[in-house]
This record gives structure tokens, sequence and C-alpha cells, in this order.
């Protein structure tokens, strides 16, 4: 696959404080009404779910090639 995909690793700063704040105040809270933990993963699935709402074209792969 290697040879026909570029290899591209991208680094991002971002803020996280509003984040942050966000879980240390329902983080006890989630579990004991919706029975599961609440993850910083679920607010990157959102954001990502968003942005592609925004922006179709990051849901992209190169026909042909995997």
């Amino acid at each position: 696959m290697q040879n026909y995909a570029a290899s591209l690793t991208t680094y991002d700063g971002i803020d996280m404080s509003s984040l942050m704040d966000l879980h240390k105040k329902y983080k006890d809270e989630v579990p004991k009404e919706h029975n599961g933990r609440l993850e910083f993963m679920n607010a990157f699935a959102r954001a990502y779910t968003l942005a592609l709402c925004e922006i179709p074209a990051g849901n992209a792969l190169i026909k042909g090639h995997g």
C-alpha cells in the first residue's frame, strides 16, 4: 500500500481548556446517568463530524489505490 499512497503526519496545537473544564465538571455525573464514561474522544468525534458536514472533501480517498 505504501507504494501508492503518500505518507503524511501533521501535528497541530489546540486550546483544550474549555474541553478540560467541561470534562472536569461532568466526569462523575455522566457515568451515573448514562452508564458510560465521558471521554475526550467523544468531543473529537463530534468535532470531526461537524467539520465533515462543512467540508465533505475531508473524507476523501484516492480511487484505485487501497
